[in-house]
């Protein structure tokens, strides 16, 4: 194994010189600069790191307005099993940030900013990591003025075993994470998806996956709405795109789990219609599903709070559980709906609503009222140039005397975060020690001692002493009357 380094005066002077030079178990050392080229990792097992994070820049030159030439290659192509990316700056794509089309691939720590096509996909491959990864402004054709298909922000398409955690994504005019066709047993977890117009988490044609402890936020910028339909995106969707149906299974065994969406036009969305006018739509069946611990915040936007819609097509919902959610609509537009579930197949139990939701949507155990969150109409908005969302989560989780501390199985809470704490102050001690006053007869003598020497140094300190005198004398009438 060894080291290669790229950069000014170093070891090559290019990417592609250092790929032709690599060879498995290498460390590839990009330093700091701009490097107009694509990274190709072509071989195994090799790790490409910038030197300083997000010192070295891979910029891809896109204009912001020419659609087509290169718009599903990436910038950073991980095409080796075990090929390696982190900490790279790489923006103004005509394609994708990154492709991972290999096994055991991983981009860590990039930041990947305005790409004609998403920022990350992960194509036909097994045992990847897309970690710590931050997005901005994906699916930018949508901006240049080609409105017929937009890309996801990031997508998992046939990986297997694929991982895609602590990444934040905001600003895509497509879905925000797809957790997309062909996949299995895949988790997305720890992400935080703000502002993607289609919608932030996605489960479509994938099997045995899990979207855990995530953040949905929207912030409602005119940019982002849906446009065609004028309506707000949806949080978390179970979506199965009929068009694709002789390529990829029917979703099943899928969980939603511990997330909080906040202020999105739909928070949980199960989408189904019936073919009409040649558009194939959405086959969606809920199977052995878990919506389950989430927190779901209405907003000015919102439209409607659970949207559970029957499958249309002869496939209906079975064994699904809906349980320990809790759904705050008191800020959801006027005339939205807390929750709709049409047919059947799913088994509602012990959720916190604030408004009463409708009779099928009951279940054993619930909450129907206040909730005692901390400030769930707080205001959450862009942060400018970056493109990602200010916003608190404290905000969204329940105070101290809230009905949801201690509702949940074992004395654990409903939703997806803890409470508020704030520790007690501590106990006085019954048996203090006496505080010990001034040393007044060392503080006299020092006084005194100073008196002496200034009268000795010069002339003036006789006026000193004399001022030591009245001082030595308030101390002593200050320590008697103590």
């Amino acid at each position: 194994m060894a080291e290669l380094r790229v950069g000014e005066g170093q070891q090559y002077r290019t990417l592609e010189e250092a790929a032709a030079a690599a060879r498995p178990g290498d460390e590839v050392i990009v330093t700091a600069g701009i490097y107009r080229e694509r990274l190709v990792a072509n071989t195994p097992d090799v790790t490409w790191r910038s030197e300083t994070p997000g010192a070295a820049v891979l910029a891809g030159g896109w204009d912001g307005q020419t659609v087509g030439a290169g718009r599903h290659s990436g910038q950073v192509q991980l095409s080796a099993p075990g090929a390696r990316a982190v900490g790279f700056t790489i923006r103004n794509c005509p394609g994708r940030g990154i492709v991972l089309s290999a096994d055991r691939t991983e981009a860590i720590g990039n930041i990947i900013d305005n790409c004609c096509d998403g920022g990350i996909i992960a194509n036909d491959c097994a045992d990847i990591l897309i970690k710590d990864n931050v997005l901005t402004r994906l699916g930018m054709s949508w901006v240049a003025g080609e409105r017929r298909v937009v890309s996801g922000s990031m997508n998992l398409v046939k990986v297997r075993n694929g991982r895609a955690t602590g990444n934040r994504v905001s600003g895509g005019h497509g879905e925000g994470i797809n957790c997309g066709r062909g996949s299995y047993n895949c988790r997305v977890d720890g992400n935080i998806v703000s502002d993607c117009s289609h919608l932030a988490y996605y489960f479509n044609r994938c099997v045995d996956c899990v979207i855990e402890r995530n953040v949905a936020v929207l912030t409602r910028d005119p940019a982002f709405d849906a446009g065609e339909s004028g309506n707000w995106p949806a949080a978390y969707v179970f979506g199965d795109e009929a068009a694709h149906s002789d390529s990829y299974p029917w979703q099943r065994g899928n969980h939603l789990l511990n997330n909080l969406a906040v202020g999105y036009g739909t928070l949980v969305d199960v989408r189904n219609n019936a073919e009409t006018q040649g558009r194939a739509g959405y086959n969606t069946q809920l199977a052995g599903s878990r919506i389950e611990g989430n927190t779901l915040i209405a907003g000015p936007g919102t439209r409607a709070g659970m949207m559970l819609r029957e499958n249309q097509r002869g496939r209906p919902h079975r064994d699904t559980v809906v349980r320990h959610n809790v759904i705050y609509f008191d800020g959801a537009e006027a005339g939205a709906a807390i929750g709709r579930l049409t047919g059947g197949g799913v088994t509602f139990e012990r959720n916190a609503w604030t408004q009463q939701p409708p009779a099928n949507m009951r279940g054993a155990g619930d909450l129907v009222g206040p909730v005692g969150l901390v400030n769930p109409g707080a205001a959450v908005a862009g942060s400018g140039a970056t493109g990602l969302t200010v916003f608190d989560v404290d905000n969204y989780r329940p105070r101290g005397d809230s009905p949801l501390v201690g509702a949940g199985p074992d004395g654990l809470t409903w939703g997806a975060l803890e409470p508020v704490t704030t520790e007690p102050p501590p106990d006085p001690d019954p048996d203090p020690e006496p505080e010990e006053g001034p040393d007044w007869a060392a503080l006299l003598e020092l006084a005194a001692a100073i008196g002496e020497q200034l009268a000795v140094a010069n002339m003036a300190g006789e006026a000193a002493r004399e001022a030591l005198g009245e001082l030595l004398l308030r101390l002593d009438e200050y320590r008697v009357g103590e």
